[in-house]
């Protein structure tokens, strides 16, 4: 049962369903055909069938039927041609004499529209069929003459020529024709049609085969896998795009499982930031709590401090984390701004330069250069201030931090350089890895790793790449590019 459900089956069947219908038309207009043939074939030979009547005899006698010479006629030639039934109708086409018992004639009068048109059309232009006085519901061919008298036409000889015993024999000639003739044909039909049609589909279905087991090979894990197809056309198309579904399909399984690993280190990252200020505020408040009547003022104070410290610490990891979170929401909308950058980067100077101070750390501002860009300035300010806090932070005391802007071209190049510890050459490409710790390389790096992440994240918005230059205990140095308006 489940051969028979494969598409090659339910093609083949529907081809073989099509094929013995065809047959079957076939046969019938063969029949039919064959029927016109004869038909058009007798009425053209026996044409002047009812003329030759009328010359051998007078048919009408002072203006009266002459019936014994009629009948003489009539029996002669049906004896002769037996296929043949003879009657004689008025100018009204009434049948006034025939050769048969009055109960077989089950019409009493023909029409004349048959016999107008028969005698105004040539021979060979097909045939033409009229009333049979012996069944009122069949048509047959025939031939007619008309009798005139002094130009005017005083009745017709109208003779069947297909009697009912001609009707009889040519009727079982006629099913044994079709039965042999049809037989034979579906027989041929079927047989020529399973062979051909077959090796046909077959023919065209072997490439669904080979997309039906690629497809498989893909749905048990193998994702590597690729649909090859040697000929063209729309399944080849169709592997294509299976193929292209394919990688999509393995790239995102691929990203599902870098956010697996990167979720399982920020749990662990964040976990680790998280506990750090609260155990730490919650050691020296439960000191204070112990010690509050014994402890000095100074004592508390500095503990005090402590807590309020490592409460900040915690508060900044915490609106970090929701900053990012919103960043990669892909719901953020830009506020687009034009500005002078070398004015922006001055006016956030000053915030810096204190900071700076409190490490002995030279903080130079080489922003002199004029040039409009267009940013959300919110954001901007934060992507300035992550990367001159980064800088301070990682810079020793007595070191060096400088942020420039440069014109190049048709761009504004701004950088953020310092001589703190640097990066490792291993670490480099983890940098804005969002939630990675570079332990090794930062050893006073008290963040979760998301600032970074945040200024790749606004820049991404901007359309706008960072890239990043650093040696190890030398220093590092932030740039990217921004197009001038």
């Amino acid at each position: 049962m489940k051969l028979f459900k494969s598409l090659y089956w339910k093609i083949s069947s529907v081809f073989l369903i099509l094929m013995a219908i065809v047959g079957a038309v076939y046969i019938y207009v063969t029949a039919t055909a064959v029927s016109d043939f004869f038909k058009t074939t007798k009425q053209a030979l026996n044409r002047e069938v009812a003329a030759e009547l009328i010359n051998e005899v007078p048919v009408f006698l002072n203006d009266s039927l002459n019936e014994s010479a009629v009948q003489h006629i009539m029996m002669h030639h049906m004896k002769v041609n037996p296929t043949i039934e003879v009657y004689i109708l008025d100018d009204m086409g009434k049948v006034l004499t025939y050769d048969a018992p009055p109960e077989k004639i089950k019409k009493t009068h023909v029409s004349l529209a048959p016999i107008r048109k028969f005698l105004k059309r040539d021979k060979d232009q097909g045939y033409i069929l009229g009333n049979d006085p012996k069944a009122p519901d069949a048509c047959k061919v025939f031939s007619v003459a008309p009798v005139l008298d002094e130009g005017e036409i005083q009745g017709y000889v109208y003779a069947i020529l297909a009697s009912e015993e001609y009707d009889s024999i040519s009727s079982m000639l006629m099913s044994n024709f079709i039965y042999k003739v049809g037989m034979e044909t579906l027989l041929i039909t079927v047989i020529f049609a399973i062979i051909i049609g077959l090796i046909s589909i077959k023919y065209l279905t072997r490439n669904f085969k080979v997309i039906e087991e690629g497809v498989n090979r893909f749905r048990k894990g193998d994702y590597q896998n690729k649909i090859e197809l040697n000929s063209q056309g729309e399944f080849t198309h169709l592997a294509d795009c299976l193929n292209e579904m394919a990688t999509t399909i393995s790239g995102n399984i691929e990203q599902i499982r870098s956010i697996e690993k990167l979720r399982k280190e920020l749990v662990a990252n964040v976990s680790h930031d998280l506990r750090t200020p609260i155990a730490v505020a919650h050691g020296y408040i439960e000191t204070l709590l112990m010690k509050n009547n014994s402890m000095s003022a100074e004592d508390r104070e500095r503990f005090l401090k402590i807590v309020l410290n490592s409460t900040e610490n915690l508060e900044k990891l915490v609106a970090d984390l929701f900053e990012l979170s919103k960043l990669e929401s892909e719901k953020v909308e830009l506020k687009l701004d034009q500005i002078n950058l070398s004015e922006l980067i001055n006016d956030l100077s000053s915030r810096y330069k204190l900071l700076a101070e409190k490490k002995d750390i030279d903080f130079r501002l080489n922003a002199s250069v004029m040039g409009i860009v267009e940013v959300d300035v919110a954001l901007f300010e934060r992507v300035v201030q992550n990367l001159v806090d980064n800088a301070i932070k990682f810079t020793p005391d007595g070191g060096e931090v400088e942020v420039s802007v440069a014109k190049i071209g048709t761009k504004l190049q701004l950088k953020v350089k310092d001589t703190g510890i640097g990066i490792g050459e291993q670490s480099l490409p983890f940098v804005f890895d969002r939630y990675k710790k570079l332990d090794s390389d930062k050893k006073n790096d008290t963040g979760a790793g998301l600032g970074l992440a945040i200024v790749k994240r606004i820049l991404e918005l901007h359309e706008v790449t960072i890239n990043i230059k650093s040696e190890k205990d030398k220093g590092t140095e932030f740039y990217f590019d921004l197009n001038i308006i």
